[in-house]
Formats: structure tokens, C-alpha cells, sequence
């Protein structure tokens, strides 16, 4: 009977890894092994050590690349399996990896990283992490020199909220800060995925104190406190495609700045909306525009405004009406203009005179007197007309 796993005596070892640039890109990863392999690199190199399988949860098919990908041990870690040919131990298999506390610093000798990198001697922040647990300082409630510091360092805060009325000062303004965040686990209920750059993935259930966050190791970040709130920070750009509709319910106040919290830093912030076909806006309550500089309107059809209340118009220097048509003035009841200076009515066009009528033909006169029977028309004043 040929020799197989199975009709072979099973052989477990433990090893460190040596090299995980599998040259296939399956996942294998040189192993040195205790007992079955010497620290002189000289006798066995790197390159002489067989490549090891690793095993995968049940979770992940590992076919056609679906499931995880087999890959996240590093030069240096430690892991356990066992051999497929028994004594003759070329084809080890990789079972699992363990977790220690280092107890020295990386070294060129076998079973250990050669590419000096694991395990790390100092943290983000150049703290040194040489006799400290493998395990994540998230899981164990440490902050020091991880993604919470920077997190930390770079909270908003004093972010303004629009005026409500015009007479309103920028001291006068309401603000809100960004959360900081409730980084508060009790080991070992914080579980954390970090990678090799800084990525971070956390699924705290510390009783309380449950959160879900995402970290990038850029400073953008998705983070659920456990109140249910959530806190987007994006560091770079950010893109959304909604390729059909999208509704938005807001059951609270909603507050959108563009530009920076201060206004003598947000010159330059600009907010730009484009909407193909039609565009309602409801208010229920009051509406207030505070509008810095120029405004502009074009439409190119009709446009309306209904009021049922007072429609008051103020402007500190000039009011100007321009129709290429007739402009028409109508009310049911008394049409007053007032002025501090002169009232001048100037008819024609190009030089051309024309007529001013006070009451038209057909229509009825001051007091009810028929059109015509009193001077109804005037003739062109000699007066300059206000320039435009």
C-alpha cells in the first residue's frame, strides 16, 4: 500500500516563520521548525526550508477565490501544525498561530524574522514594544501609540451652525463638535483585526461600552457608539454613486458647513447642485438666506411668487425693474409710492416721446369719474432720467 496521510504516524511541529512570498500565491509560508531544523542559517537557509500549507475555517470555501484570503501571518510569527508525510517532514501544515510576549529583539539567527521587521521594537509612536503581548493594546483597553491617539489629535470642534435670523454675529452663532470616541473595551471583550500598515477592525462587546469601528491607517474612519450614533470621518475625498433612488429620512435637525469651521477660512469652499429634471422644496417653518455676496437667477421660462402676507423688498442702493414686454402693476385697492426726493415718469424710447396716461380709455378714473372726462394724459418731461 502506498503511503499516505493517514497510513503514516502523525508528526505535529512548531516553527516561526521565515518568508510568506510564496511564489504560487496560495498562502504558503517557509517554516522553520524546532527539533527538525537548526537556528544556524548557514547549514539550513531560508530558501532550503519546505513551503508550508496553511489550513482555513470552515467559513471560507477557499475555491475560486471565494472565502478569506490565506494570507496575514508574517515573518516571525509562531505557529504549529503538523506534517503530511509523517518522518519525512517536506510537507508540513499549518493549524494555527500563537500569540507571546517577545523577549528579545529581531535577530539574523534562524526562527526568526530575517528581514528584521517582527517583532517590532517601538509602536506609532516610537514607544517600545520589545516584552510586550502580541496581542492588539486595542483589545487590551491601551491606547498608547495606536489609532485612538491619532483619532484623538484630530477631533473637530466649534463647528458652526447657520444663522437663523439676519441680525444674527458670527459670535452669536450655535456650534457642535465632533464625538470623541467612547474607546472604552475590557479585555477580552474588545476583538481586533489590525494589519500590517495600521488598519484597524473593531467588534468591541464590552458590556455597556459595545461599538463597531473601521479604521484606515490614513485617519479615515467609521466608527458606532453605543448609543447607536455613528461617526464618519473621511481624511481625503469622498465619492457616493447611487445608481437609482436614494431616500433620506431626518427625524432631528440637520446642519451642512462647507469650508472650514472659521469664516475667515472658508474662501474657496464651494457647493455645486445639479438637478436634470424637477425640484421641490417644502418649508413648513420660517426660511432665512444669508447670501455674503452677489446672487444671481436665471429663468428661462416663467417665474412666480405667491405671498399671502406682507412681500417686502429692501435694497441699500438701487431697485431696478427691466422687461423686454409690458411691466403691469395691479391691486385691488391703492397702489402708493413714496420718494425723499423727486417722482419722474419719463415715456418713449431712443429719444422718442411717448404718452403718460393717468386713466386710460374704458377704465374708470379718481372718484369714479369716466376716463375722458378730465385730463388724462400728460406730455414727456424735460428731465434727465436716473441712469442705470
Amino acid at each position: 500500500m502506498q503511503e499516505f496521510m493517514g497510513t503514516t504516524n502523525f508528526v505535529w511541529w512548531y516553527g516561526v516563520v521565515e518568508d510568506i512570498n510564496d511564489p504560487l500565491q496560495v498562502g504558503r509560508c517557509r517554516v522553520r521548525c524546532f527539533g527538525f531544523h537548526t537556528e544556524d542559517t548557514n547549514l539550513i537557509p531560508v530558501e532550503a526550508l519546505p513551503w508550508a500549507t496553511p489550513i482555513q475555517p470552515v467559513t471560507s470555501a477557499a475555491k475560486s477565490g471565494i472565502g478569506l484570503s490565506p494570507t496575514g501571518l508574517v515573518q516571525g510569527s509562531h505557529v504549529f501544525g503538523f506534517f503530511q508525510d509523517g518522518m519525512d517532514a517536506q510537507q508540513p501544515v499549518i493549524v494555527g498561530s500563537f500569540a507571546g510576549i517577545p523577549r528579545n529583539e529581531p535577530s539574523t539567527k534562524g526562527f526568526n524574522d530575517p528581514t528584521l521587521t517582527y517583532p517590532r521594537s517601538v509602536s506609532i509612536d516610537g514607544s517600545s514594544t520589545v516584552k510586550e503581548q502580541d496581542t492588539s493594546r486595542l483589545s487590551r483597553g491601551v491606547t498608547q501609540g495606536t489609532a485612538v491617539d491619532v483619532k484623538l489629535g484630530m477631533v473637530e470642534k466649534e463647528i458652526p451652525i447657520a444663522k437663523k435670523r439676519l441680525s444674527f454675529s458670527e459670535e452669536d452663532l450655535e456650534r457642535w463638535n465632533e464625538p470623541e470616541t467612547p474607546f472604552n473595551p475590557v479585555y477580552p471583550k474588545n476583538h481586533v483585526h489590525q494589519s500590517e500598515s495600521g488598519h484597524v477592525i473593531e467588534i468591541d462587546d464590552t458590556p455597556t461600552r459595545e461599538r463597531l469601528h473601521t479604521y484606515h491607517r490614513s485617519g479615515t474612519f467609521e466608527e458606532i457608539h453605543p448609543d447607536g450614533s455613528k461617526v464618519t470621518k473621511v481624511i481625503g475625498d469622498n465619492y457616493q454613486l447611487i445608481m437609482q433612488d436614494d431616500n433620506v429620512h431626518v427625524t432631528g435637525n440637520v446642519n451642512l458647513v462647507v469650508g472650514a469651521t472659521g469664516p475667515e477660512d472658508g474662501a474657496g469652499s464651494n457647493i455645486t447642485i445639479i438637478v436634470r429634471g424637477d425640484a421641490d422644496l417644502q418649508i413648513d417653518g420660517d426660511a432665512t438666506a444669508v447670501i455674503g455676496n452677489d446672487m444671481f437667477a436665471d429663468v428661462k421660462r416663467h417665474s412666480e411668487t405667491h405671498c399671502e402676507g406682507i412681500y417686502s423688498v429692501h435694497a441699500q442702493e438701487k431697485i431696478i425693474f427691466r422687461s423686454e414686454g409690458d411691466i403691469l402693476f395691479d391691486s385691488p385697492t391703492e397702489c402708493n409710492i413714496t420718494a425723499r426726493g423727486n417722482i419722474n415718469f419719463k415715456s418713449g424710447a431712443n429719444g422718442g416721446k411717448g404718452v403718460i396716461n393717468l386713466n386710460p380709455p374704458g377704465e374708470v378714473g379718481a372718484g369714479g369719474i369716466p376716463a375722458g372726462t378730465q385730463p388724462g394724459t400728460v406730455g414727456v418731461p424735460s428731465y434727465a432720467p436716473p441712469s442705470f
